[in-house]
């Protein structure tokens, strides 16, 4: 009975804490006014900020970021067990999004769940589950996406999936696994909230004009050529990749030495299928599964892997960030930017770092392949990167692993 006793008094404490809300007592204060009926409405840092002043914003942001640490060190001196202490946690959560006086309407609870996750990394690391190589890849990340968006709930969006693949990967199954990946999977959630309401990431029209959207996002599904590959084995394989690279060829053929029907593709033909610039030259359609067939006959199967990972998710990063936020030219009279080479390293890093764990290869050799990658991506070779990308990056990580 005692311990049901205090964890109400700990649950009821972490509401009542979670429940003050200082952007709507400054609001009050300074203005004489209900914050949540200016700026987003949100009564939270960020509109404090638009509507009270940098100095409000800073204690808003202190006092909310310290509900739920501030409810777990109380439940913790209560001396319940570690889930209750993040029940109290999420108690202080609730309380900032439905305080009982303000008609159970306040903030989104952001600020305090991320006061919470720094707590729970803290005890990660503290423990040596979040190794320096996982720290310095989800650093890279969110610097980069930060950069490149100038928008936290942007790189949230990135980061916060790529954290809790790192906690439960190396994590047992426990209190503080599971208690972080509860407050990863809420801020995740409020994240993926503001990008609807409001519409971070909808396209451009010069992006949607320079991308031929559905040809790049289903570039993942050419993953299925390594199922292929890995089922039926080598050899099959390779006879099975070449047959679909051939076959995706035909069009190209046909309407290269056809004129009329290139001229229906880049004319007449309403839908848009080729990209301008392959007008007098193969798709990269047709040179990307020549790439996979070309990487899996040469390389060995973790470099080759790897290498294609690259290919297809660091070449989706780099189009979708650098034309969307790209406006850091590297090159002059080139669509290459900062923007999308730090899109396209960071990708290649996350990608290449869970995929080492489930293969023998290093990540110093992971890393080599992905710098190259990016860097050879970037350069205006004026060969199509389909073909540049894949090949420069396997054959650095080939030499990497003879070299160390």
């Amino acid at each position: 009975m005692t311990n049901i006793f205090l964890i109400i008094i700990a649950l009821i404490i972490g509401y009542l804490i979670g429940s003050i809300s200082p952007a709507y007592i400054l609001g009050r204060i300074l203005k004489k006014i209900d914050i949540r009926e200016h700026g987003d409405g949100n009564a939270g840092g960020t509109n404090t900020k638009n509507v009270l002043g940098w100095g409000p914003a800073v204690i808003v942001v202190i006092f909310d970021f310290t509900k739920g640490l501030l409810a777990m060190f109380i439940a913790w001196k209560l001396g319940l067990s570690v889930p209750f202490i993040y029940a109290a946690g999420f108690a202080a959560i609730l309380g900032h999004i439905a305080p009982f006086y303000l008609g159970f309407r306040g903030g989104q609870g952001a600020a305090t769940a991320v006061g919470m996750l720094f707590f729970s990394l803290g005890m990660l690391i503290s423990k040596g589950y979040l190794p320096w190589d996982a720290l310095t890849i989800l650093a890279i990340a969110a610097l980069s996406v930060f950069f490149i968006t100038h928008s936290g709930t942007l790189t949230g969006i990135v980061v916060l999936p790529m954290t809790i693949y790192f906690v439960l990967n190396r994590f047992d199954i426990n209190s503080y696994s599971i208690g972080t990946a509860l407050i990863i999977l809420f801020l995740f959630a409020v994240q993926v909230f503001q990008v609807h309401k409001k519409k971070l990431f909808a396209l451009k029209p010069q992006t949607k004009q320079e991308l031929i959207v559905w040809r790049l996002y289903m570039r993942p599904l050419a993953l299925l050529l390594l199922v292929i590959y890995w089922y039926f084995g080598r050899v099959t394989g390779l006879w099975i990749l070449g047959i679909i690279t051939i076959l995706a060829s035909i069009p190209d053929i046909i309407r290269l030495l056809l004129p009329r029907v290139n001229k229906f593709f880049f004319v007449n033909w309403k839908h848009k299928v080729y990209k301008k610039k392959e007008k007098r030259s193969f798709s990269s359609i047709t040179l990307f599964l020549f790439s996979f067939f070309m990487i899996l006959l040469l390389f060995p199967w973790p470099i080759a892997v790897i290498a294609l990972l690259f290919l297809v998710f660091g070449d989706m990063a780099s189009k979708i960030f650098g034309i969307q936020f790209g406006h850091t030219h590297i090159f002059p009279k080139t669509h290459k930017d900062l923007e999308g080479a730090l899109a396209y390293v960071s990708v290649c890093l996350a990608i290449g770092y869970i995929a080492h764990n489930y293969l023998p290869i290093s990540m110093a050799t992971v890393a080599i392949g992905a710098v190259v990658a990016s860097i050879v991506e970037t350069l205006p070779l004026g060969v199509d990167d389909n073909l540049t990308v894949a090949l420069s990056s396997a054959a650095s990580m080939f030499i990497a692993e003879k070299i160390f």
